[in-house]
């Protein structure tokens, strides 16, 4: 089960800071394969998942960007009804707590790929394989 780098940009909470960041990487030649925006405490922040996570260290260093790294799960599975909630259940019934999650789907029936960021890389991988 693939081990994938998030990328946690900080940035400010303003019009235009996604485009920005995804410019960045853009211009790097690096593709953004998920990303999830949110705004906590009025702070922005930007978790990106792209297809080469040394080019996007150094773009975004460049840019000057904050950020954290962490290690997140891609599970692959059929985008279908339950199929999160089953997910969920088995990370839960081994006692591993899911701090971030987020989906980068296509329609119903075909594949999709659920990012789950815990506090137990390997033992969940060992559950979801």
């Amino acid at each position: 089960m693939p081990t994938e780098k998030i990328f946690s940009v900080i940035v400010e909470n303003k019009p235009g800071t996604l485009a920005a960041v995804a410019r960045t990487i853009g211009d790097a030649g690096v593709n953004i394969q998920g990303v999830c925006q949110s705004v906590e405490a009025n702070v922005g922040v930007v978790r990106l998942w792209t297809n080469d996570a040394n080019k996007t260290r150094e773009a975004l260093k460049k840019g000057n960007y904050p950020c954290l790294e962490s290690d997140a799960l891609v599970v692959q599975c059929v985008n279908q009804p339950g199929e999160l909630a089953a997910k969920a259940k088995a990370l839960t019934d081994a006692g591993i707590n899911i701090e971030q999650t987020w989906a980068v789907g296509q329609e119903t029936g075909q594949k999709v790929a659920l990012v789950f960021q815990v506090n137990d890389v390997k033992k969940a991988a060992q559950i979801l394989k």
